[in-house]
């Protein structure tokens, strides 16, 4: 079994991520589940400008679309709410999307870079707390950039120790090494396997453990063929990361770990 827990819908700038590409490159790569946010929801764009309002869509918006896409195909796709805590904020009907719609709600996705908003900020705090109160873990973008640095997770996840929260990508663009480091540090502090190198994710795995790390692509990022990237997505699907693993460490990585953390029920694990 293979659980993608970091994947997109929607379209923004330069990347167009169709519903149905997510489920062809899922057939075509024998991917089990992913859990998908819908892109749609950013605040600013690639440049860091504020995306014009007759682009922008709606916070709820964007997480209706995604829960009709997971509704209609319960037994491959699961939704993380994309927050957009600059423009809009956590509100009382963000709230009642995860209430009237737990059996596809697994988690929380904030975008720090894409909201040019730091982590740790009172307005992204807001959806920390929801989380909290409902018991779902956050996912959020992590890279070099002053509101993405790691950091910014590891003083929310250490004022929140109920919630558990996964560093996409494990600080973008670095070698993921200060991710490590503060992952270690804190039981709920995962980070996931997106862009990341395969050698920095074995490295992860030896400090530690193979529990807190979870597979994640970001797919379909570069198309219907983004698992078949070769530095990054396939050595993952493929024998030369299982090779350098157990099975049990390989099965946390890949799908055990999204199991858990996101309380998926799935009847073939």
């Amino acid at each position: 079994m293979i659980i993608d827990s970091h994947v997109h819908i929607g379209n923004i700038c330069k990347f167009d991520m169709p519903e149905n590409m997510v489920l062809e490159s899922m057939k075509k790569y024998n991917i089990d589940f992913s859990l998908i946010s819908n892109i749609e929801g950013a605040e600013f764009d690639c440049e860091q400008k504020i995306i014009k309002q007759e682009l922008a869509h709606s916070q709820y918006e964007v997480n209706i679309k995604a829960i009709e896409f997971a509704k209609a195909n319960k037994d491959k796709i699961g939704v993380l709410l994309w927050g957009r805590p600059s423009n809009e904020g956590c509100n009382e009907e963000f709230e009642k999307m995860i209430v009237d719609n737990k059996d596809v709600v697994y988690g929380i996705k904030i975008h720090p870079y894409h909201s040019k908003i730091s982590f740790d900020s009172k307005e992204v705090e807001r959806y920390i707390k929801l989380a909290d109160k409902y018991g779902l873990p956050v996912l959020t973008h992590t890279a070099s950039d002053e509101n993405s640095d790691c950091e910014n997770v590891y003083k929310m996840a250490e004022k929140y120790p109920n919630v558990n929260f996964i560093m996409g990508h494990m600080g973008l663009g670095t070698d993921n090494k200060r991710a490590i480091e503060l992952i270690k540090k804190l039981n709920n502090l995962y980070g996931d396997t997106a862009w990341v190198e395969p050698g920095h994710a074995i490295e992860m795995i030896k400090k530690c453990g193979s529990n807190k790390l979870l597979f994640g692509t970001d797919n379909p990022i570069d198309g219907v063929d983004t698992y078949s990237h070769p530095t990054v997505c396939s050595i993952y699907l493929g024998n030369e990361f299982r090779s350098k693993l157990s099975r049990e460490d390989y099965e946390n990585v890949m799908f055990k770990n999204a199991i858990r953390l996101f309380n998926l029920k799935i009847d073939n694990a």
